[in-house]
């Protein structure tokens, strides 16, 4: 590998990668080999049909940020699909009804901006959790005072 190129990480096109590998070998003096050609040309992303991202449902047990994070991957690859297409699928594809209903309500325009929605949601259900551990009464509480409570007494009405 020339010392300027370096190793493609599947970021960026592939082909763009090849013509800069190719240049640096030319100049080096060497033939490109085939072999690099089927290497790129196999690890090129699939361009799906924007129809396939109907598909895209969020699992049994997926957490909402993984399936975000998974979405936002699996639509990299589709070309053609309109913005309010890719933002009704992602709002048709996951399961948490506050989510779907705060979705709706703002009513979001863009990718990034369902996006930002969502993990303002899930930044805001995080918060409420804590706070609701935090008011939670102690399931069981020593005395006032360090007083042991003394059980051969008896209970009194």
């Amino acid at each position: 590998m020339p010392g300027h190129v370096k190793t493609y990480d599947g970021s960026g096109d592939p082909e763009d990668h090849l013509k800069l590998f190719q240049a640096a070998e030319k100049q080096k003096g060497g033939q490109c080999q085939h072999g690099v050609t089927w290497k790129i040309s196999q690890q090129t992303k699939h361009i799906k049909d924007p129809v396939e991202i109907h598909h895209i449902k969020q699992r049994d047990g997926e957490s909402i940020e993984d399936f975000m994070e998974r979405y936002k991957a699996e639509i990299l690859d589709v070309e053609g699909a309109l913005e309010c297409m890719k933002i009704s699928r992602f709002m048709y594809g996951i399961t948490h009804p506050e989510l779907i209903k705060r979705l709706y309500e703002k009513n979001p325009r863009l990718m990034d901006e369902m996006y930002r929605v969502t993990t303002s949601f899930l930044q805001g259900e995080v918060a409420a959790f804590s706070h609701s551990r935090k008011k939670a009464p102690a399931l069981w509480k020593q005395p006032e005072g360090g007083n042991k409570p003394n059980f051969k007494k008896g209970f009194k009405n």
